[in-house]
Order: structure tokens, then sequence, then C-alpha cells
């Protein structure tokens, strides 16, 4: 099924000057996280995926893009 091979999707805040996106990013890591034991050893997984990397608002609160989102990929422009 296409969804068991689906990458997991990134939730991408805008960056800001008061750190609001910082702290909901540590937020949502520790409500969204768990621990997994595989090969004897636990191991931290975090169920969503958030970033506030290469994007941020101006002055004027507009989003600001320096790059791409996290999870893009080349071949997602192949597939289509």
């Amino acid at each position: 099924h296409a969804a068991l091979r689906a990458r997991r999707p990134v939730v991408w805040v805008p960056r800001d000057a008061l750190g609001v996106s910082d702290d909901e990013i540590w937020r949502a890591e520790g409500v969204s996280s768990v621990e997994v034991v595989e090969k004897g050893e636990k191991t931290k997984k975090t169920n969503i995926w958030m970033s506030n990397q290469g994007t941020a608002l101006n002055g004027k609160g507009k989003v600001i893009f320096g790059r791409s989102p996290p999870d893009f990929s080349e071949l997602d422009l192949i597939n289509l």
C-alpha cells in the first residue's frame, strides 16, 4: 500500500524573532515522543516532524523562504 511507503511529511513553520516557533517545535516534540526499545537499546522517536529551518517572518509578518522544505526531494518532481 502506498501509505506504507510514503515519507513522513514535515510541519514547516516560519522562524520568528520572539522564538514562538522554537517553543512550538519543542512542545510538539515533548508531546509526540515515545521511547522504543530496539535491539535492547532505548531510542526516542518523535511522531511529529516539525522544522523552522530555511524560513522566517519579516518585519511585516510575511513568510520569507530561504530554501526548499526539509522534506523536499528532487525525485518528487520526477514522479509527477
